[in-house]
This record gives C-alpha cells, structure tokens and sequence, in this order.
C-alpha cells in the first residue's frame, strides 16, 4: 500500500589493481659497477602467463628465455662484460606475457674491465 519502490542497486564492481604483466631486474643492482661475467636475471609474472623475458644491452636482443628461471643464458649462463666497452650501458628485461601485453625495467651499470696494475714485487 503507497509504499516507495526503492530500485535494488548492485554493489560497484571491483576493479583490477594489478597489472597485466610484471618484470623486475634482479641483478645486477641499478648502478652497479660490474666486469667479466655478470649474473643477469629478472622476476616477471602474468595474469595471462609469461610467454618469454628479452634480455637486452643498450637495446640490443641478446637473450631470450622461454620459461623460469628468467635467466640471460647468452654467454654460457653469464653476461660477458668484455662484449663491451668500458663506461656506462643499459640493461633491460622485457616480460611479454601470452596475449602479447609487456612490461619492461632497466637498469644502468658501469662496465669497467679495466686491467689493474700489477703490484711490484720486491725481493
């Protein structure tokens, strides 16, 4: 009787917060000074799956990895340092996941393979 139809409202709908596709260097550290064989590996994970993390130094592909452990394998399981010259360069890791969607962190290091000085030796 008389009463106020009240229209039934549905809650909000929640929202994904998370990104698609996550990545993140590992190592080396962001500004890192490094030489000779570098560990170089990244963290990423997928709503839709990881499909492959691209490796790359100063833009250049130079490893791809298909599966985790998302590891640079190019050079027997280690970056060679002496593939470059000594100064500043840029590493990055992409994270492309299934549906072509990708993510992507760079670090800046500082190669220095630079020879020490022998100590001199005395008798």
């Amino acid at each position: 009787p008389g009463g106020d139809a009240v229209a039934a409202r549905s809650a909000p709908r929640a929202t994904e917060t998370a990104p698609a596709v996550t990545v993140a260097l590992a190592t080396p550290a962001d500004g890192a000074r490094v030489r000779g064989a570098v560990r170089v590996a990244a963290s990423a994970s997928a709503r839709a799956g990881v499909a492959r993390v691209e490796f790359r130094v100063d833009g250049t592909l130079r490893w791809t990895a298909r599966s985790a452990p998302y590891v640079f394998n190019g050079d027997g399981g280690t970056w060679k340092t002496t593939s470059v010259a000594n100064g500043r360069h840029t590493l990055s890791a992409t994270a492309f996941d299934r549906s072509g969607r990708r993510a992507r962190d760079t670090h800046a290091v500082v190669v220095d393979n630079t020879v020490p000085a022998p100590v001199p030796v005395t008798p």
